[in-house]
């Protein structure tokens, strides 16, 4: 955590110009509660999970602090959409757990207005794609999109 938040130091999240490292902190806490995920690479990986895309962090880096399974989960993570397309079966399984919370908290924590039917469909490819990797984190992301607010 100490680390994520040194390297997010500043950042804000555009929607909501909340501190960046509230959004890992909330995917990190979606696999703790709801999925109930112990594993503590899962969980140092999603509250890592941005730093190659958002930050200046080199994957080595990475790997030095924390270790190559960890390592692996983020870059997966970074080069998702990537592998989705050509095989969601090339994401390892706790980037799938991470992509499903993420995929989550993004349903639950955006306003009507700002709903883009981009991340809706991202929702349901993930679903649908990722079948079988969570069953907890499925059931939270398909309560996500059901109770969402409907596009004008």
């Amino acid at each position: 955590f100490d680390f994520a938040c040194e390297k997010h130091c500043g950042q804000m999240q555009g929607a909501t110009a909340a501190p960046f490292i509230a959004h890992p902190l909330a995917i990190t806490t979606i696999l703790w509660e709801e999925a109930q995920i112990r594993s503590v690479p899962v969980l140092t990986a999603a509250l890592l999970h941005d730093l190659i895309k958002e930050t200046n962090v080199a994957p080595q880096e990475i790997e030095k602090v924390f270790g190559k399974k960890v390592l692996v989960y983020v870059q997966d993570l970074a080069d998702a959409q990537q592998l989705l397309k050509q095989d969601p079966d090339l994401l390892s399984e706790g980037a799938k757990a991470i992509y499903l919370a993420e995929k989550t908290y993004q349903l639950r924590t955006l306003a009507s207005g700002q709903l883009r039917q981009e991340q809706i469909a991202e929702g349901e490819k993930a679903l649908g794609e990722l079948g079988g990797a969570n069953d907890a984190l499925e059931n939270a992301l398909q309560q996500a999109l059901d109770s969402r607010p409907a596009i004008k």
